[in-house]
């Protein structure tokens, strides 16, 4: 079972560790219609949304901001409770990469951490680029 407490935990945490990320995220919940009084329900929601902030960093080639999001989201996933391991799998990495050329996916995978490539292929399969 998913405890969305821990998953909030999870939110804040990023928040706290990746300002900047976490404001685009926010913003691109915003473009999408979400009130942000709503957010603090919805964390599953947000993260999926930090997946696309790590999609828009890939195509605005920030190796930085890419490694950064990726690393940290790799290490909560190795020391997360099995709800914060859901949230990482299905909610981050497997929407990483959706919507990005061939070129940009290529560039991009090069930058994640086994754990996430490990999650994103368990989903999609070896990436084809």
């Amino acid at each position: 079972m998913v405890s969305e407490e821990e998953l909030q935990s999870l939110v804040d945490r990023i928040r706290h560790q990746l300002p900047e990320a976490a404001r685009h995220t926010d913003r691109i919940l915003a473009a999408r219609g979400y009130d942000e009084s709503e957010l603090g329900g919805m964390p599953l929601t947000w993260i999926d949304a930090l997946a696309d902030t790590t999609n828009d960093a890939a195509r605005e080639k920030d190796a930085t901001a890419v490694q950064k999001q990726a690393v940290y989201m790799s290490e909560e996933y190795r020391k997360g409770s099995q709800s914060i391991r859901y949230a990482v799998e299905v909610s981050y990495a497997e929407n990483l990469m959706w919507n990005l050329s061939d070129e940009e996916s290529r560039w991009a995978w090069a930058l994640y951490p086994q754990v996430i490539k490990d999650l994103y292929v368990r989903m999609w399969g070896q990436p084809d680029f």
